[in-house]
């Protein structure tokens, strides 16, 4: 009896290794729909599916290999979000630092304030100096003209950099200023 229960267990086990088989399912390239426990192996790269025999389901499924021009686009794809988390965490970084550093909104349009009258007061002193070299360059002397002029060049190249500075810096706290009411709303 012992012995019969062993025969019919081990059969049983050799039996169900069948059923342990990969059965595949794959279309081929003139749309026919094939079944087998081998498949060619020039369908892998066309994507294929491990089916259950017993009942047919699919177990797994094998996409297709991506196309060159599928790979690029994924490729953007993934780059173009990791810009966007780049410039998210950049913007986050930001704004802790606007909280940090100001208490409310008056406190950073004085901060501009205090900023733009520095340059400004830059900008005042560089057209005194070029005001004196301009008048230096009116006397009659040939020599002093050419000087003037070699002097005045570098001086109006560092007004025009300084009002860029200050239009940089305006812009910049307007658009902190604007965020920074975002985050955090005056209250009326």
């Amino acid at each position: 009896m012992i012995r019969a229960v062993v025969w019919m267990g081990l059969i049983g086990l050799m039996c169900s290794g069948a059923a342990f088989a990969e059965t595949y399912r794959w279309v081929t390239p003139d749309g026919a729909m094939h079944y087998g426990d081998a498949m060619p192996s020039d369908q892998a790269v066309r994507g294929y599916e491990i089916i259950d025999p017993a009942t047919g389901s699919v177990i797994q499924r094998i996409e297709p290999a991506k196309t060159p021009q599928q790979l690029q686009a994924i490729e953007a794809q993934k780059a173009a979000a990791a810009q966007k988390a780049a410039a998210e965490a950049a913007q986050a970084q930001h704004d802790r630092m606007l909280l940090e550093l100001y208490a409310n909104a008056d406190d950073i349009r004085r901060v501009r304030d205090h900023r733009v009258a520095e340059i400004d007061q830059q900008i005042r002193q560089n057209k005194d100096l070029l005001a004196r070299s301009e008048r230096r360059g009116q006397s009659d002397s040939p020599g002093a003209a050419a000087e003037a002029m070699r002097e005045s060049l570098p001086i109006r190249r560092h007004i025009a950099e300084l009002e860029d500075q200050r239009e940089r810096l305006l812009r910049q706290f307007d658009a902190d200023l604007r965020r920074f009411q975002q985050l955090k709303p005056e209250k009326k």
